[in-house]
Order: C-alpha cells, then sequence, then structure tokens
C-alpha cells in the first residue's frame, strides 16, 4: 500500500474510531454478572468500573507508541512481539491470539448476539424462547455475518459503520432512564449505595475484574491508525486519552443507573424507574426498542470481530503457522483458505459451547468462559510493555514525553499483571469461604455451581495456551520437517503486493474512515 495515497486521519475520526472500536456490548451483559459478585454493594459495584477503566487507559496509551512499529507479514500484537522480544514468542503469541483470543471470541459473542435476539423475540410476543434455541440462532447469525464479509467487503464495512453510530444510542437510553429516575423504584429495586461497603463487597470487586474489562477490552486496534495521522506523537495519544476517557465515564455512568436501582439488565431499570401499572404500553414499546438498538449492536460487534479473526488467519496462513500451510496455498488463494478455515474454528468451539449450554440448561458457564481470553491476555498486554520498556530506546518507534511514558507503561504493567494476581487471590478466598458462582445472562435459570468451577476454568485455559502451541510446533516438525518460527523470518512487506491478498481486503474494510481505495 502506497502511503500517499492514504488520505490523513483527523483527530475528531481518531476519537471517533477509538471509541467506535472499544464500546460494544460487555457493559450490558457483564452488569448482571458483577452485580451479583459484589452483592448488590454501590460502591464496590461502581469501583470495579473505574480500576478497570483506569488498567484500559494505561494499557491503551502504552500501545499508541507500541503500535508505530512498521508492519510487517503478520500484524497487530504478534508483529508487535516478534519485534519487541524474539520470534518465539511471537509464535507463541500468534497462535494463541488467533486461536484461543478470537477463536473463542467471535463463538461466545455469536452466542451474546443470539440471546440479544431472543430477548427481542420475548419482549415482542411475551414468550420465554427455551435455550436449545440459543446454539443454532448463534450459529445462524454467524453464518450471516460470515457470508456478508465473504461475498461483500463493502457491505460489512457500512454494517460496521451503521452499528457503531446505533450502539450508542442504548447507552444513551440506559443512562437517561436511569439517573433521571433515580429516585423511583417500583419493582423491589433500591440505591445500593445505601449499602456498606463490605469486605466481601471487596472481594467482589477483584473478582469481577474479568468481567468489566471485557467490556473495555479491543484498545490495541488504535495504534493502526497512528501512521496515517499528521503530529501523531501528539495527536493520537489525546485522541486515546479523550476516547478511553468519554468510555469510562459512559460505563460508569450506566453502571450508576443501575446501581441506584439495584438493577443488573436494562428490562430491571425499566421496570424501577417507570410505573409498569400505569405506563404498561410506554414500557413494552421502550423495552423493544431498547431490545432492537441492542441486538444491532451485538451483531455489529460480531461483526467487526469476525472481520479481525479473518485477518488473524490470514496472519496464520502467511507465516505458515500451522501444519499444511504451504501446499494449501499453492492450491487456493487466501481468500479460498479464510471461507474454509475461519467456520471450521468456529463450529468446533460451537459444539462444545453448545454442548456446555445443553447440559447445563444455562447460560451461566458462557458467561463464565467469556472473561478468560481478555483477563488472562492482559498478563501478555503487561509483559509486551515490560519487553518494549526494557528495549524502549531502540526501537524506531513515534515517542511520547518518555517520562509521561514510563509512567503510564508502569500503570499498565501494575494494573494489567496485577489484576490477575488479586483476581486469583480474592477467588481463592471465595473458594475459602464456600461462595458459589455468580454468573449467568438472560438464561439463568437458576443455575450455579461451587466457586472451585471459576479456578478450574481459569488454570485450564492456561494449560492450553501453554501447551497447544508447543503442540503444534512439535507437529509441524514431525510431520513436515520444518522450524514453524522460521515463517516469521522474512518480516517486512514492502515487496510483497500479491493484490489477491486477504489482508488488503480486510484493511479495507475497516479503514472505514479512509474513502480512498487501497492501492498496491
Amino acid at each position: 500500500m502506497n502511503q500517499k495515497n492514504v488520505k490523513k486521519i483527523s483527530f475528531g475520526l481518531a476519537l471517533t474510531m477509538i471509541v467506535g472500536t472499544v464500546v460494544g456490548i460487555g457493559i450490558f451483559f457483564k452488569n448482571i454478572s458483577i452485580k451479583k459478585t459484589v452483592d448488590s454493594e454501590g460502591i464496590a459495584w461502581l469501583l470495579t468500573w473505574i480500576i478497570s477503566g483506569i488498567i484500559a487507559i494505561c494499557c491503551a496509551l502504552s500501545y499508541w507508541e507500541i503500535g508505530t512499529l512498521k508492519n510487517s507479514k503478520i500484524s497487530g500484537l504478534a508483529n508487535w512481539s516478534t519485534q519487541i522480544k524474539n520470534k518465539k514468542f511471537g509464535y507463541f503469541i500468534a497462535f494463541n491470539w488467533t486461536f484461543f483470543y478470537g477463536g473463542l471470541l467471535i463463538c461466545i459473542i455469536s452466542f451474546f448476539s443470539a440471546e440479544t435476539f431472543l430477548e427481542l423475540i420475548k419482549s415482542i410476543f411475551n414468550v420465554n424462547v427455551p435455550i436449545y434455541v440459543l446454539p443454532f440462532c448463534a450459529l445462524s447469525i454467524f453464518t450471516i455475518i460470515f457470508l456478508t464479509l465473504m461475498l461483500s467487503i463493502k457491505n460489512s464495512k457500512w454494517i460496521q459503520s451503521i452499528t457503531t453510530v446505533i450502539k450508542l444510542l442504548p447507552l444513551l437510553f440506559a443512562i437517561i432512564v436511569g439517573i433521571i429516575f433515580a429516585n423511583k423504584n417500583f419493582s423491589g429495586g433500591a440505591n445500593t449505595f445505601l449499602k456498606p461497603f463490605t469486605a466481601k463487597g471487596l472481594r467482589g470487586m477483584f473478582v469481577s475484574l474479568p468481567a468489566a474489562l471485557f467490556a473495555y477490552d479491543a484498545f490495541l486496534s488504535v495504534g493502526s491508525v497512528g501512521s496515517n495521522m499528521e503530529h501523531s506523537e501528539k495527536k493520537i495519544p489525546l485522541a486515546i486519552l479523550f476516547g478511553m476517557l468519554s468510555i469510562v465515564i459512559i460505563y460508569c455512568l450506566i453502571a450508576l443507573s443501575a446501581i441506584l436501582h439495584n438493577s443488573g439488565s436494562v428490562e430491571e431499570i425499566l421496570k424501577n424507574a417507570l410505573d409498569i401499572n400505569s405506563k404498561q404500553k410506554a414500557i413494552k414499546a421502550s423495552l423493544i426498542l431498547f431490545n432492537i438498538f441492542l441486538f444491532i449492536s451485538t451483531f455489529g460487534v460480531l461483526n467487526g470481530f469476525v472481520a479481525t479473526f479473518s485477518y488473524d488467519i490470514n496472519n496464520v496462513y502467511n507465516a505458515n503457522l500451522m501444519i499444511n500451510s504451504k501446499k494449501l496455498k499453492e492450491k487456493y488463494n487466501l481468500k479460498q483458505l479464510i471461507a474454509f478455515t475461519v467456520p471450521l474454528i468456529y463450529l468446533v468451539i460451537w459444539i462444545i459451547i453448545s454442548t456446555i449450554v445443553f447440559i447445563t440448561k444455562s447460560d451461566y458457564l458462557l458467561d463464565g468462559l467469556s472473561n478468560l481470553p481478555t483477563m488472562i491476555f492482559f498478563n501478555f498486554y503487561g509483559l509486551i510493555i515490560c519487553f518494549y520498556l526494557h528495549k524502549r530506546k531502540t526501537f524506531a518507534t513515534k515517542k511520547m514525553n518518555s517520562v509521561l511514558y514510563w509512567i503510564i507503561s508502569i500503570f499498565a504493567i501494575i494494573g494489567s499483571i496485577g489484576a490477575n494476581v488479586i483476581y486469583l487471590t480474592q477467588l481463592s478466598l471465595e473458594i475459602y469461604h464456600n461462595e458459589t458462582l455468580k454468573w449467568g445472562l438472560f438464561f439463568v435459570n437458576n443455575k450455579t455451581g461451587p466457586k472451585y468451577i471459576e479456578m478450574l476454568f481459569y488454570f485450564g485455559y492456561w494449560a492450553l495456551i501453554l501447551i497447544s502451541p508447543y503442540l503444534n510446533k512439535w507437529i509441524i516438525k514431525k510431520a513436515e520437517k520444518r522450524n514453524i518460527e522460521d515463517g516469521l523470518d522474512d518480516l517486512f512487506l514492502e515487496n510483497n503486493t500479491d493484490p489477491n491478498k486477504f489482508e488488503l481486503l480486510v484493511y479495507n474494510n475497516y479503514k472505514i474512515f479512509n474513502k480512498n481505495k487501497l492501492k498496491d
């Protein structure tokens, strides 16, 4: 891509891109489980969103500078890891980021999107949809989005553009209704700020961090705009700061709205804030309208994740990180390979999650699974920042003020890795006190389980991401007699101008504010 053909991004557009990328569905879905985990203690509830927001801001600012590293054969976190540390670490991050972050999240978010659709059906027809419908609804929504991406890049681009705007509407709706009618509770709600802040609430606050960080994730995309902005070394950090601060404020206001009515969902906020007996039709209409906007929002979030995951699969093939990558590329182009690989990975994970849903007849384990990728990858976010700080002077990156960057980065490292340490400590205390899981969204069905299940999930996930890359490496070495890390040797793309490369298509799709077509 010739940078001369790229339109420079303004400060306002960069700010909009950051807000549009990060703001998603987490604030609506995770408020329910956070409420349960902090035992409805208002102060602990609000602090959960504030602390996780500060961690996310510091990480986003740290990765702005890291994100100005030169583009390579692989992109994003895997590219930065390879250049900052070495090929072994780059392969480790690339493999896990693709299969155990993106792969798991696109499936989980498709289930979340299906839940919002079924809630919409419930609010319109006043019927309870059986849970066995959920997996098939998730599969259908994913299929529609993936076919849209494969058949028309432009249509997928428009989905992302429209839903970015629409997703802000339910946020504003929840804030306005909850805060304006703060003193009204017609359906058993209460102002939970009146509950004392106890040791139990403190433990719950730290255990809730994975759920809140899930809502703030996706900030890594902000680094990609740096090369397309004049004076980016000054403007991008400001755009990130104001953008992430805006998101933290919005999320905290929604949490405040929920706290004032002890309501994890917007439906509960509406029932408490408005007199349901005298305004049944108005409340039902408002709820239907909200659920429409929420479904559109989750649909857009899934659209973005599916395209990003397709981009990650492209990276894996480019660097030959899977078995038979070279042979497959000789027979098929990258778009064909992605059209086969993405649905295959999705189906494998879909079968596992669907089995869990069918056995438990609830979504509480699904809710818990969604926290794992974000929480554990925050460890890697912090570790990469550590490696970068160690050799910062040697990298040709666009630098912000050194003192400021060191302060921000240290907070990011402490917050990212420290959050996991504190989380495990508090989780251990909850296991010791024989507490039960507080997960669950719209299909809870009063299902729960012992707290040690959460610990098993956490370390089980760690086992997968530590063992799987080396198992894959061993299989390829035995079967193909090659070192998988050799695929990361030829890093830079200056002479790589294959017009069929899928990354150029996805790049075009997600530079939604750049109206010029990409050229070789």
